[in-house]
């Protein structure tokens, strides 16, 4: 009897010390990998490329590089700052160039957009305010929407004045980018692109299909691990409509951006803090 107490006081001693482990690391399911690949492999493209095409694509990667270093992304944003050098808006991503000179009067149509976009790093300063809050007082959609929130981002970053109400603006235009992005049936435009690098990069919390738009991205990846615009979408401001095409670094560079702000991704971490220039 004494021995078979003896083994019952063991039993219990082990069963004791198994109910305090720790549960085993739940394993990721196969779409959380599938999106770390393909993040690995965009990221593996896009560093190869010679340079980028566009300041807003760098300046989002620059944003990224700050939260999350990497060597490859760190050494193209240094080949890509001088080749961009020419662009009016390179003051986004250096700092120390000078200011953009705004027209006093834009053209009216898709010219008209494009000095606005610019108010953030132009000037003269009441200007600059005054093309930000003209960009920012009607309800846009596509990419004027999306670049509403973006010109709202950088004019707080480079301390151009903007609407005493900006938080409460800055959830509206996020509440507006996700509605459209539910709505939306082209997953492999730089559109859907777009709307996915702001979501995931400034837009907490998000709706629960937003991880079917991650896999839908994913899913446009090609084989040599790039994003391209494969249906360009309309871009509409001041009673004009054009296409608008971008190439495959515009649309690789934010499809990393996305997968690296997702909840899962190898180099999830908080929204970025947009520093001071």
């Amino acid at each position: 009897m004494r021995g078979a107490a003896l083994l019952s006081l063991v039993l219990a001693v082990a069963a004791c010390e198994r109910a305090v482990e720790p549960p085993p690391a739940a394993t990721p399911s196969a779409a959380a990998t599938a999106r770390r690949t393909a993040l690995e492999r965009g990221l593996a493209a896009l560093t190869a490329a010679p340079a980028l095409g566009n300041v807003g694509t760098a300046w989002f990667l620059q944003q990224l590089q700050v939260r999350s270093p990497d060597e490859r992304l760190a050494a193209l944003l240094a080949r890509s700052v001088p080749a961009l050098r020419a662009d009016p808006s390179i003051r986004l991503i250096d700092p120390s160039a000078p200011p953009a000179v705004l027209q006093a009067d834009p053209p009216r149509g898709l010219l008209r957009f494009a000095n606005y976009v610019l108010a953030p790093v132009g000037a003269p300063p009441q200007r600059a305010a005054e093309f930000v809050a003209a960009l920012l007082a009607p309800d846009e959609q596509g990419f004027v929407l999306t670049h509403q929130l973006l010109v709202l981002i950088w004019a707080e970053q480079f301390g151009v004045a903007v609407p005493p109400d900006a938080p409460a603006l800055r959830a509206r235009l996020l509440a507006r980018i996700a509605a459209e992005q539910a709505a939306a049936r082209q997953p492999c435009s730089d559109l859907n692109a777009e709307r996915l690098a702001v979501l995931y990069a400034f837009g907490t919390p998000l709706p629960a299909e937003a991880v079917g738009w991650l896999d839908a991205l994913v899913a446009c990846q090609q084989a040599d691990g790039r994003w391209v615009d494969a249906t360009p979408s309309q871009l509409t401001y001041d009673g004009q409509t054009a296409l608008a095409y971008h190439e495959w670094t515009h649309t690789t560079g934010l499809a990393v951006v996305a997968l690296s702000f997702a909840p899962g991704a190898a180099t999830r971490g908080t929204s970025p803090t947009i520093p001071s220039p």
